[in-house]
Order: structure tokens, then sequence, then C-alpha cells
């Protein structure tokens, strides 16, 4: 449990980036074992050092959660995307903040730069199916069951 209980919960934005193998991405995505999804790794001098996680980060005093994931992908990837679906937000108590995770599943924008890591200690694309065996922080395992469950094929 957070140290504050009457501390506000920190809206999070995270981008769920999704790509198929062939680089485009179907309004029907059936075949799941096409899909990679864009994973980060924590710098070492941050909470939860140099664990993996989905890209994203603390929403701005009055900005939308959807520009939130905008911004922060182009921040610590250099990327731009397009917001395609939001998944379910989650709550979740850290021993150091309250946070409410709102993931929305995006896709590169045409045009835009590969990833490259400005603000993240690593990245990578992962198939779908390795996403259950990723350690990433607690307050992410409904999204991963919600990812598995959408995709499941």
């Amino acid at each position: 449990m957070s140290t504050d209980p009457e501390a506000i919960p920190i809206r999070v934005g995270l981008g769920v980036a999704i790509r198929t193998k062939s680089e485009h991405l179907a309004a029907n995505l059936a075949n799941s074992g096409e899909i990679q999804l864009l994973i980060t790794r924590r710098r070492s001098d941050t909470v939860f050092p140099d664990s993996w996680e989905f890209p994203g980060g603390k929403a701005d005093d009055g900005e939308a959660l959807e520009a939130c994931v905008v911004r922060e992908l182009r921040e610590e990837l250099g990327v731009e995307v397009e917001l395609t679906d939001p998944l379910s937000p989650v709550s979740h108590d850290y021993e150091h903040a309250s946070v409410i995770l709102y993931p929305w599943l995006c896709r590169l924008a045409p045009g835009s730069p590969a990833p490259r890591n400005l603000e993240v200690a690593d990245h990578r694309w992962i198939e779908l199916a390795d996403l259950p065996r990723i350690s990433l922080p607690p307050g992410n395992a409904k999204i991963v069951d919600e990812i598995m469950a959408r995709f499941r094929g």
C-alpha cells in the first residue's frame, strides 16, 4: 500500500505498441503469431530499475490521457504513434505511490522514425506469445491478461 493513504493516484498513460511481422496492423488481427509488442527497459536510477515495461508515463495536470501516451512515446523513444483502442484502466498501490494505469493499443504512425533509446535504457519488439514470460512491474499483470485474451486466436 502507498505510504500516504490520502494521496491522489498518479495517472499514467501507457502505449501498448503493436505491429505485425509484416509491419502492417490490420483491423482484425486474427493471427496472433504475427503480433509483436514494443517494450522498454527502465533506467537503473528509477523505481523498478532495469525492469521491462510498456512505454509511457505520468500525465501532466490537465493533460488528456491520449495526449499523454503520444507525448511519452515521443519523448522516450522518438516515435509517433496512432492510438487505436483503449484497454481497461488498472489501479495499483505500490509502496511508493498509488497509480491508475491507462493503457492504449497503438501502432507506429506512417513515417514515424524507428524507436530509439532517448529516455529508456533499452527497447525491443517481443512476440505476443512471450509477453507472459516478461517480468513487468506488478501493476501490469491485468494489462497482460487483457492483451492475451484479446489476441488469443
